[in-house]
C-alpha cells in the first residue's frame, strides 16, 4: 500500500539515490540544465513553513518524491517529481502531484509552478491532467523547457 510522507533526515540518501539515478539513466542529457544544491541536504533546504519535501512509499522502500518550494509569498514551485521506473503507470506520480496541490492550497498559494523538459514527457502529462497550463517555452535546440502554471484559486 502506498504511503505519503514527510521526508526525514535518514531518508536522505535514498532519495539522493533514487533521483541521481533517475537522471542518470533517463535525463543524461537534461542535468546540465538543474541544480542539484537541494539534494545534500533536502531536510534543511525544504525546512521554510511553506515548504514541504515528500516521499511515496511502499513497504518501507522509497518509491517516489515530489517537492513544494516558496518562489514568493503567493508562488509555489514544484520540484523533484519522481517515481522509480518499476512503480510508474500506477497512478503514483498522480497522488504526488495532488499532495503538492493540497500543501499548497492549504498553505495559501496562488500559484503552483512546475518546471520540466521535453524528455520529462509523462510529468508534463500528469501535470496537464490536473489542469497546468503552458506558461512559457524555452526553446534549447537539443530540447525545450516548459512552464506550466496552476491557479489554484
Amino acid at each position: 500500500m502506498l504511503t505519503v510522507r514527510k521526508v526525514e533526515k535518514k531518508d536522505e540518501k535514498e532519495v539522493q539515490e533514487l533521483i541521481e539515478s533517475i537522471m542518470h539513466n533517463e535525463f543524461m542529457n537534461d542535468a546540465k540544465h538543474y541544480t542539484y544544491a537541494d539534494l545534500e541536504s533536502i531536510t534543511s533546504y525544504y525546512s521554510g513553513e511553506k515548504d514541504y519535501f515528500y516521499v511515496a512509499e511502499i513497504d518501507g522502500k522509497i518509491i517516489g518524491t515530489g517537492a513544494v518550494k516558496q518562489d514568493d509569498n503567493e508562488t509555489a514551485l514544484l520540484r523533484r517529481v519522481f517515481v522509480h521506473p518499476y512503480y510508474r503507470n500506477k497512478g503514483y506520480g498522480l497522488v504526488l502531484i495532488e499532495t503538492a496541490i493540497d500543501f499548497c492550497k492549504k498553505h495559501g498559494y496562488k500559484n503552483l509552478v512546475f518546471r520540466g523538459t521535453s524528455r520529462m514527457e509523462r510529468a508534463l502529462n500528469v501535470c496537464k491532467k490536473k489542469g497546468f497550463q503552458e506558461k512559457e517555452r524555452l526553446d534549447l535546440g537539443d530540447m525545450s523547457i516548459y512552464i506550466y502554471n496552476l491557479a489554484l484559486q
